[in-house]
């Protein structure tokens, strides 16, 4: 095959399939070394990651995540919490999620990689980002379901964490307040030891976690 390099076209345009083509099974082959422990520059790799950030183009993503998937689900396999993590979803929507984490902050940051190496790295970042946070989300979830101020047994274990966090008042410091509270498990006490110049006082935290309560309540009715 005959290689295919970011000079031999323009990068003002999307290449068209063939080229895509190549570079996605130069990339897939870039892949298989670098996942068996062998030396790789991954130059074909970086090329088409480095197209796909620029032109944030359907095809090329869609080339780029058939070759980053494997990894991603070695990686995903070898994570300590791993099993943990597939009680609460598949392994397959650990993979898009990490996959479209990593495409939605690599282009609307426009990154610019200096090795495919690199990029992975962040990829890597991703993947453990988007396990982590379902994790947290749903001990968030089991702080809220034991808190026996917030809501009913009955009405909490019907409802599943994506959608209670729905219904968190627009309030940006209730938010602020109750991602302290249930997501971090702080009292509040130690929110006004650990964020002096975000809360003045007890009182006004009382009186924000009140108002959110009374949310709760009228959700649960």
């Amino acid at each position: 095959m005959q290689n295919v390099n970011l000079s031999s076209f323009s990068t003002k345009l999307v290449p068209d399939s063939a080229v895509i083509s190549a570079l996605a099974l130069r990339c897939q082959e870039e892949m298989d070394r670098l996942q068996r422990g062998e030396d790789s520059e991954g130059v074909s790799g970086l090329q088409l990651l480095s197209l796909a950030i620029l032109h944030n183009d359907e095809q090329l993503w869609s080339a780029l995540e058939r070759c980053f998937t494997p990894v991603v689900r070695a990686w995903l396999r070898r994570h300590s919490r791993y099993e943990e993590a597939c009680r609460v979803k598949a392994e397959r929507r650990y993979v898009v999620l990490a996959l479209a984490k990593f495409r939605q902050e690599v282009v609307a940051q426009a990154m610019v990689f200096p090795t495919l190496s690199a990029g992975l790295r962040y990829l890597l970042v991703c993947v453990n980002g988007v396990l982590l946070d379902t994790l947290r989300s749903v001990a968030w979830f089991e702080k809220i379901k034991r808190h026996e101020l917030l809501i009913s047994d009955d009405s909490i274990a019907s409802m599943d964490p994506a959608l209670l966090q729905q219904q968190l008042s627009t309030n940006e410091r209730e938010q602020r307040l109750a991602y302290l509270l249930f997501y971090c498990g702080l009292t509040p006490h130690e929110i006004i030891d650990l964020c002096p110049s975000e809360f003045a006082h007890l009182q006004e935290i009382y009186q924000l976690l009140s108002s959110l309560l009374k949310q709760f309540h009228e959700y649960e009715k």
